[in-house]
């Protein structure tokens, strides 16, 4: 599938994505995931081969794929890529993107049989890992080396089905990507899964520590609260109207709307927007404008 219209729907989902409620002080809001039950199936290793086409030349992916379906030509659609040239194969099940004689852009368009769902990646032998994204429309990945994004597409008739693939190289990376054998890949599943435990664990102890930096009673950041009204001129009149923060990895940020009393007497609303370290310390302060 081409750029164009991968963007279209990357930019439908962000669009319903935006609408969606922020995340707050009484906990961080989980994604709904559900996984159709699906019956036992064997290891697929139908598309191995395909990983052994990212990077190769024109001239190695004909002796796998066959002759192009049309002349190798330059193409203005060349999505991350400074320039490229691009060719089908079997009947368009196969669009690729060559970037200085190397394929880095390829979408598989004719996929059957494939549940839409992380572990299919191992059919393309790649180890399992946790998706970057993952919802309704696309499963992307970009943490493995040399890669750009590996995306799973859902259909719209059966989003149980995964409709298309798309798999994009770094341009930088000149690597040959090696296809490793069952037992290989049986080992790498296996330590994804102790990493993915390991990374639940971490999440699960990252959400404690942030969530007891924020009172139980009406969400407001202690710390914070402490500091905003320390900068006031009547700390008595402080009142708290909401708090909600964003976690940005490293630290949060904190918007705390509240009233108090300015030199006046008279009272008045205000806005303060903090970032906080993960001990709860305060990073820097600013009022909103």
């Amino acid at each position: 599938m081409k750029p164009t219209l991968l963007y279209s729907l990357i930019s439908l989902y962000i669009f319903i994505g935006c609408s969606q409620p922020e995340k707050n002080s009484t906990g961080i809001q989980a994604e709904n995931k559900t996984t159709a039950e699906q019956e036992p199936r064997t290891k697929d290793t139908s598309y191995y081969f395909v990983k052994g086409l990212l990077n190769a030349s024109p001239s190695e992916v004909e002796q796998i794929l066959g002759k192009p379906d049309n002349k190798i030509k330059k193409s203005k659609d060349c999505d991350y890529l400074p320039s490229c040239d691009e060719a089908n194969y079997r009947n368009g099940g196969f669009e690729i993107l060559y970037y200085k004689n190397k394929l880095k852009w390829i979408s598989i368009n004719k996929v059957k049989g494939f549940w839409y769902d992380p572990s299919m990646i191992e059919a393309f032998n790649f180890p399992m890992k946790v998706p970057s994204v993952q919802n309704k429309i696309f499963i992307h990945w970009k943490n493995y080396e040399g890669i750009k994004l590996i995306g799973f597409f859902s259909k719209d008739e059966n989003p149980n089905a995964v409709n298309y693939v798309l798999i994009q190289v770094d341009e930088n990376y000149d690597k040959k990507f090696q296809i490793v054998d069952k037992q290989e890949m049986d080992n790498a599943v296996v330590e994804a899964k102790k990493q993915e435990k390991v990374d639940a664990i971490n999440a699960v102890a990252h959400k404690d520590i942030i969530e007891k930096q924020f009172s139980s009673w009406d969400g407001s950041h202690i710390n914070l609260t402490k500091a905003i009204k320390e900068s006031m001129n009547d700390p008595s009149s402080f009142e708290h109207i909401s708090t909600k923060y964003f976690d940005l990895g490293d630290h949060l940020k904190v918007v705390t709307e509240f009233r108090g009393n300015n030199s006046f007497g008279a009272k008045v609303k205000n806005t303060v927007i903090a970032q906080v370290g993960l001990d709860g310390h305060i990073i820097e302060m600013e009022t909103a404008k």
